[in-house]
């Protein structure tokens, strides 16, 4: 379909009619840089490189071409990616939280189809993909470019004109990105040739050159794992020590408990002396005196919860200091009590 060479065209080349699909990708010289085989990118602003796409009008007629130039740009920037995995197993699942312009790359306007010899390598290679076995049928390549959705549902060359312009600019742009980062060496991507990432701020090449890697990139990896515990010694013994403590008071309060036999009457042992009437012995004062003043007048007289009736059939305890009612005043749990 493309028989001749166009001057104008420096990574052109003869591509005969039914053997490489129906379009072809070249480029144009920038009208300032007429170098045809640049490995350098210049310091001084240059023109933007010219993308021709070029595709056969029809079956019927291989030898008319329909032509677009498109011109191309590159934007170089640091990218923040953000991957999360909520749990171990889970699905990864990546954002960009920031964005900016690379500082110290090369002009815009000098992309990688004006990088000399490989910028021609990668468009030359395009429309060999995904080629029919069939003569002058159309590649999934171009059907693509026709209409996604449906780039598997026929073989017929359709018609590009019918295509909104920024339509087709996106598709294409996808195509030609897609190639340029297949075709760049992925060692240096990696940086598995013992280079360190970096290239001197005197180097001009673009990235994707063996010289040049694509720059620094930094990140960090935060992954969930299984809780693990660690044994301090001196915490350890603390630890069981105070629970062996707090376990012999449990028990021995509940051990407390079941031997007394006495109700437990003891919340202000002064009150208690004032309000029984089995207290023989009553300090001068009477009701005025102080909880504190009543206990210390009190304090050398025996007392006790005892039984106040121990001759009666049913006893009676109260709180009392008549000791002379002896070891038979002492309760007993067969006796009833009121």
């Amino acid at each position: 379909m493309h028989k001749f060479t166009n001057s104008s065209i420096f990574r052109e080349s003869s591509i005969p009619s039914g053997t490489n699909g129906n379009i072809f990708l070249d480029t144009l010289v920038p009208t300032n840089n007429p170098e045809p085989e640049p490995s350098v990118a210049p310091t001084n602003k240059v023109d933007k490189a010219v993308l021709v796409f070029g595709i056969k009008a029809s079956l019927d007629s291989p030898q008319e071409i329909n032509m677009t130039h498109c011109e191309t740009t590159a934007v170089y920037v640091d990218t923040e990616v953000n991957c999360v995995r909520a749990t171990v197993d889970g699905t990864l699942s990546c954002a960009a939280l920031r964005m900016r312009e690379t500082p110290g790359m090369p002009p815009s306007n000098w992309s990688a189809i004006n990088w000399g010899w490989c910028g021609g390598v990668f468009l030359y290679e395009i429309p060999n993909t995904i080629q029919s076995a069939h003569p002058s049928e159309a590649s999934g390549l171009e059907l693509y470019l026709l209409d996604p959705p449906t780039s598997f549902g026929g073989y017929d060359v359709g018609d590009y004109t019918s295509i909104p312009l920024d339509t087709f600019q996106s598709r294409l742009a996808l195509i030609v990105n897609s190639f340029f980062h297949a075709s760049l060496n992925t060692s240096n991507l990696v940086g598995a040739d013992g280079v360190n990432g970096t290239d001197s701020p005197d180097t001009h090449y673009l990235p994707g050159s063996s010289a040049l890697q694509h720059g620094n990139a930094t990140g960090t990896w935060t992954e969930f794992t299984p809780s693990r515990y660690e044994v301090k010694p001196a915490w350890l013994t603390l630890y069981l020590v105070s629970t062996t403590v707090l376990a012999v008071c449990a028990i021995a309060s509940v051990a407390f408990s079941a031997l007394t036999r006495a109700p437990d009457l003891f919340c202000g042992v002064s009150s208690l002396t004032r309000d029984s009437a089995f207290m023989t012995r009553v300090p001068e004062g009477g009701s005025s005196l102080s909880g504190s003043d009543r206990a210390r007048h009190l304090q050398d007289v025996w007392v006790r919860i005892q039984d106040v009736k121990p001759e009666d059939d049913v006893g009676r305890i109260a709180f009392s200091d008549q000791k002379e009612l002896g070891a038979g005043a002492a309760l007993r749990w067969e006796r009833k009590y009121e």
